[in-house]
C-alpha cells in the first residue's frame, strides 16, 4: 500500500512539473509581476520594476484598448520591445552604480544631494507644481524614487565620465569627417548661425558676460574653454546650434527674443529660460542651400565624433562588465502577461 501511495505521489509530481512545463497551470499576476527578469551581480531585476519605467505606455494602452490590451498580439509585442530596452537600460544603470562603488569614485552624499536637488529644481521649474505632480505620477514615480533614481543617474554619468575622460578628437579628425560628410553641413533654410553658452544661475552668466564687455576675455575663448562640459554633463555648457531659423525654429520664444535683435558677432545679455542662463551669440547669416565651411560647424563636428567615440568605449566596456556582474537576462519571464509566442524570434 505504501509503495502504490508513493507511486502516486511520484506520478502526482511528475503531472504537475509536466502541466507547468506546458504552461496549463496559470501563473497569477501577482507571481509573474515578481517573476525575475534579470539578475545583476546575485540581484534580481522584477517584471514589475520594469513595468514601472513603462507605467505611462501601459496606462495609455489600457485606456485605448481596455483592460485585456496584453491579449491584442501587435500591442504584446510593443510592450515586449520596450521591456526589453528598459531591461537593458535598467541593467546598465545597476552596473554603472556597481563599477562606481568598486573604484571609489562615487560622489560624496552631499554632493549627490546638490545635484539631485539642483534637477529637481529644474523640473519643476519647467512644469508648473501641479505639473509636475502629475509627470512623476504618470511616469510611475513617487518624489522618493524619482530622488533616488537622479541620484543613480548621477552615479553612473561619473562612472561614464571617469572612463571617458581622456577621449579626445583632433582637428585632423573633424577636417576628414567634414570633408567626407558635407552634405549634412548645407543650411537647411536661410538663418543665422548661433552658439550659446548656458548657465545655472544668473550670477555666473552676468559675471562672464560683464569680463566679455570688458574685454578679459572673448565669448569665443569662454566659449572653446567649456565646450567639453556637455559630454561631461556640467554646465556651463558650450553649444553649436547650427543654423536658426526665424520664421521656422522650434527654439523657445525666450530665446529667440535674446537672439532678434543681435547683429552677426554680437552676443546677448543673460536670457533666463526654463533651462537657466544663456549668452547668446549671432554668427554668420545664410541662405537655404549654402554650405557651411568647416569653422562655422567645427565643434558640431567635434560633439558627434565625441559622441561616437565615447559611445564605442562604453558599449565594449559594458560587455567586459556583464560577465563580470555575471548578468542573466530571463527572456520567458520578460513575456509575462502578454499573448505573444513564448518561443518567438523576433
Amino acid at each position: 500500500m505504501k509503495k502504490i501511495k508513493a507511486g502516486a505521489v511520484i506520478l502526482a509530481g511528475g503531472l504537475i512539473l509536466t502541466l507547468v512545463g506546458c504552461n496549463m497551470i496559470e501563473r497569477t499576476p501577482e507571481s509573474i509581476k515578481k517573476s525575475a527578469v534579470a539578475k545583476v551581480n546575485g540581484k534580481n531585476i522584477t517584471l514589475e520594476e520594469v513595468d514601472l519605467n513603462l507605467k505611462e505606455l501601459l496606462d495609455t494602452f489600457k485606456s485605448k484598448y481596455g483592460e485585456k490590451y496584453m491579449d491584442n498580439p501587435k500591442i504584446a509585442q510593443q510592450i515586449l520591445n520596450q521591456r526589453e530596452k528598459i531591461l537593458n537600460k535598467m541593467i546598465n544603470e545597476k552596473i554603472l552604480v556597481a563599477i562606481a562603488e568598486k573604484e571609489k569614485i562615487v560622489p560624496s552624499q552631499e554632493e549627490l544631494t546638490k545635484k539631485v536637488d539642483n534637477q529637481i529644481e529644474g523640473y519643476k521649474n519647467k512644469y508648473k507644481d501641479d505639473d509636475y505632480k502629475k509627470t512623476l505620477e504618470k511616469m510611475g514615480f513617487t518624489d522618493e524614487s524619482f530622488k533616488e533614481y537622479l541620484k543613480n543617474k548621477i552615479i553612473g554619468e561619473t562612472t561614464i565620465n571617469n572612463l571617458t575622460k581622456d577621449i579626445k578628437v583632433n582637428e585632423e579628425e573633424q577636417e576628414k569627417y567634414y570633408e567626407e560628410n558635407k552634405k549634412k553641413f548645407i543650411a537647411n533654410d536661410e538663418g543665422i548661425l548661433v552658439k550659446h553658452l548656458l548657465f545655472d544661475n544668473e550670477l555666473d552668466a552676468q559675471k562672464l558676460y560683464d569680463q566679455i564687455q570688458s574685454k578679459e576675455t572673448t565669448f569665443n575663448d569662454v566659449y572653446t574653454k567649456y565646450e567639453n562640459n556637455k559630454y561631461e554633463n556640467k554646465k556651463p555648457i558650450a553649444e553649436n546650434i547650427g543654423v536658426v531659423s526665424e520664421k521656422n525654429s522650434k527654439l523657445i520664444k525666450e530665446f529667440l527674443d535674446g537672439l532678434k535683435p543681435l547683429k552677426e558677432g554680437e552676443i546677448s545679455k543673460p536670457v533666463k529660460t526654463k533651462f537657466g542662463y544663456h549668452i547668446i551669440q549671432a554668427g554668420a547669416t545664410f541662405k537655404k542651400g549654402d554650405q557651411m565651411q568647416f569653422n562655422d560647424v567645427k565643434s558640431q563636428i567635434n560633439q558627434i565624433l565625441n559622441n561616437q567615440k565615447k559611445s564605442k568605449v562604453l558599449k565594449d566596456e559594458m560587455e567586459k562588465w556583464k560577465k563580470e556582474f555575471d548578468v542573466k537576462i530571463y527572456d520567458d519571464n520578460l513575456k509575462g502577461g502578454l499573448k505573444v509566442n513564448i518561443n518567438s524570434k523576433k
